[in-house]
């Protein structure tokens, strides 16, 4: 196997003169220097512009510095200030508030999860937003997930809320008329915290800076916005300024007076810097021993350093190996049980997490990246997606002062990036953490990200919350949106969108009264898809024999593509069908059929379903469905609006993406795994 071998320094971060208590869950409290972003947020925090992006390596303490505004004001009700930490997974959201409120005894910490929420037993959208309003109500900090705020702000809870007050008052309009809202929920909070920003794609940045702006223009009384990432898109940037928000360096913000109350639009970069003296410095990292390799696949790297992955448990060192695909992890896992057997192998997945702390080996695939300290100092791990992706997987070992090593397992097909990274370390094999970081930026493929993109999307948000408030809410609310609406600054782009996304509104209205629901069908399913913060997904209950029988809920199109279903028993959750499975199917199942509502399918029922490959092809197949209706000439007096609606929504197929494919069915090759 062809190799490349770099040694990386230890890295270090300075810290400033100032000092602060850390308290750490099960451990001594420590007077300690601070690192800049720490200060800069307890001492500076009034300094700081309407958007912050933060740059922060993992290891630099960046999630003591979220409390520090709460801790500084605790006790002084006149400037207290209260903040909202967003994370992508719910495991992240569980272990931050069980250290904050070991660490943080003093200060109300909430979290607000489906699942926190059920356990509450706050069923049914009107006890869970009156439960999320009460506890924004009454915390310093909450921490919650993307998903719920961009249900709650799209009218998710409002729709259902009016269904119950209709049935049971026959006023539907009863919670809205008097309730509070969305924009009354953010208003309790002084600053709002997007951790691993670097996770959102354009869609999903369109509905954060949607709720931004929705805020500023609402509340008035700006709440300072972070987006905290260890791998910036510079991209961001760039939109920010293509949307007329100023770039203020750091330090120009540093010298400003405090302020408060309507925040202008203005940006700044606060980056932790890493540097290779330890003076006045605490180490994040030890020194990095990796080894680029190429291979056949990940089986071939394992099988040749199973020995070298043996000996760690004598030197009391834990492995780690991150695989691309779950299914080749499941794969290799059986070979390393037997290949191991005094070792303790667990797998720590978005399938099964059993947990990192016992164990010797830990299995992982991307979930990894986000967030994991799993205290190892031995990794395996597939280069992953990207260069993002390859960056949050380097930064999970050798993490304090602890040399490493890192095993970057590349496909040959991957041997491109192989050749570029041979070239760029030619001169050198021992690279400061920057170098190498620019490196594989230069080297990896750059994940697909238009700036230009988030600006329309924000129109098409905009009209999907605007429809749904227009449905829910009042007289008084819908004309006060309506004003806000129409003075609030939009590029062209936005503006573009959101008139396209009303003109065809407009359309469907008028095919609907001529009673063609069929049309009216799809374009309130195609809406309703905006609710979704990262899209559709159907899942299923799964026995897994393999775990001894446990029941896990998971993906039913990876079930169905590569576990081996020996059973299927009805009694699920709602009498819906558990599959039985014990291990992996010997070939994966790649003719998997789905089952959409958001595809057109007016006079072509067939447009409803579509197989795997066209699903990662959704231009394509929006335009094919457009096509296969106007095969089926209609008549009648509507045929003329209906070619015009036609004609209209050709614009809708480059923004249509996997996010907007509703995937309400999927059905494996031999037909006997699924219920539509």
């Amino acid at each position: 196997m062809p190799n490349l071998p770099i040694t990386i320094p230890p890295q270090y971060v300075p810290q400033v003169q100032e000092t602060a208590t850390f308290k750490r869950p099960n451990k001594p409290a420590f007077e300690g220097r601070m690192h800049r972003m720490q200060q800069i947020m307890r001492d500076e925090f009034e300094k700081l512009p309407l958007i912050t992006e933060v740059i922060a390596p993992t290891g630099t303490g960046k999630s003591y510095a979220f409390a520090f505004p709460c801790l500084k004001y605790a006790g002084d009700k006149y400037n207290k200030k209260c903040g909202l930490i967003i994370l992508p997974t719910n495991t992240l959201i569980d272990e931050l508030h069980g250290e904050f409120s070991a660490m943080f005894p003093d200060l109300n910490i909430v979290k607000a999860t489906g699942k926190s929420l059920d356990e509450a037993d706050k069923k049914g959208s009107k006890q869970r937003w009156e439960a999320l309003e009460e506890m924004a109500s009454q915390a310093d900090l909450m921490i919650t997930n993307p998903d719920i705020l961009n249900y709650a702000m799209l009218g998710g809870y409002d729709e259902n809320i009016q269904r119950l007050m209709k049935r049971y008052t026959g006023n539907p309009r009863f919670k809205m008329s008097g309730g509070k809202t969305y924009w009354h929920f953010l208003h309790n909070f002084d600053y709002i915290i997007y951790d691993e920003f670097h996770l959102y794609d354009e869609e999903q940045l369109a509905s954060i800076m949607l709720m931004l702006e929705l805020r500023q223009a609402i509340v008035h009384e700006s709440a300072r916005f972070f987006f905290v990432t260890a791998t910036p898109e510079e991209q961001v940037a760039t939109f920010l300024q293509e949307r007329e928000y100023d770039f203020i360096s750091i330090e120009k913000c540093l010298q400003a007076d405090k302020s408060s109350g309507n925040l202008a639009k203005t940006f700044t970069r606060l980056q932790e810097e890493i540097v290779d003296s330890p003076d006045n410095a605490r180490c994040i990292h030890g020194s990095l021993e990796v080894d680029f390799t190429v291979n056949t696949n990940i089986s071939e790297v394992l099988n040749d350093k199973i020995e070298e992955i043996a000996e760690q448990k004598e030197k009391r060192i834990k492995v780690l190996i991150i695989f691309n695909a779950l299914y080749d992890l499941q794969r290799q896992s059986d070979y390393l049980r037997h290949s191991l057997p005094d070792h303790i192998i667990h797998e720590v997945s978005g399938y099964e997490d059993q947990g990192h702390h016992e164990a010797d080996v830990i299995l992982s695939t991307s979930k990894a990246e986000v967030g994991a300290n799993f205290g190892v100092d031995y990794c395996i791990m597939q280069a992953g997606f990207n260069w993002r992706s390859f960056l949050q997987r380097f930064g999970r070992t050798a993490r304090g002062e602890m040399s490493g090593k890192i095993i970057v397992s590349l496909t040959k097909k991957e041997k491109p990036i192989f050749n570029k990274l041979s070239k760029a370390f030619a001169d050198q094999n021992i690279c400061p953490y920057y170098d190498f970081a620019q490196i594989i930026k230069n080297s990896f493929a750059r994940p697909d990200y238009y700036a230009q993109k988030v600006s329309p999307f924000m129109g098409q948000f905009l009209f999907a919350l605007s429809n749904k408030m227009m449905n829910t809410h009042e007289f008084t609310s819908r004309t006060y949106f309506k004003k806000v609406i129409e003075d609030l600054p939009m590029p062209d782009l936005q503006k573009a969108q959101y008139k396209y996304f009303s003109l065809i509104n407009s359309k469907v209205n008028e095919l609907s009264n001529a009673r063609n629901h069929d049309w009216n069908t799809w374009w309130q399913a195609y809406l309703n898809t905006y609710l979704s913060f990262r899209g559709s997904s159907v899942n299923v209950q799964v026995k897994d024999l393999e775990l001894d029988a446990k029941l896990i809920t998971y993906s039913k199109e990876w079930v169905l593509q590569n576990k081996a279903i020996i059973d299927v028993e009805n009694k699920g959750e709602e009498g819906k069908e558990i599959l039985v499975v014990d291990g992996l199917r010997e070939e994966q199942d790649k003719d998997l059929l789905f089952e959409t509502d958001t595809i057109p399918f007016a006079r072509a029922q067939h447009n409803r379903f579509f197989k795997r490959k066209e699903k990662y092809e959704p231009e394509k197949l929006f335009k094919r469905a457009l096509k296969e209706i106007q095969k089926n000439e209609t008549i009648g007096p509507n045929a003329r609006k209906e070619e015009e609606l036609i004609d209209s929504l050709k614009g809708i197929s480059k923004y249509f993406s996997t996010k907007r494919l509703n995937i309400i069915g999927v059905q494996g090759s031999d037909g006997e795994s699924v219920i539509f």
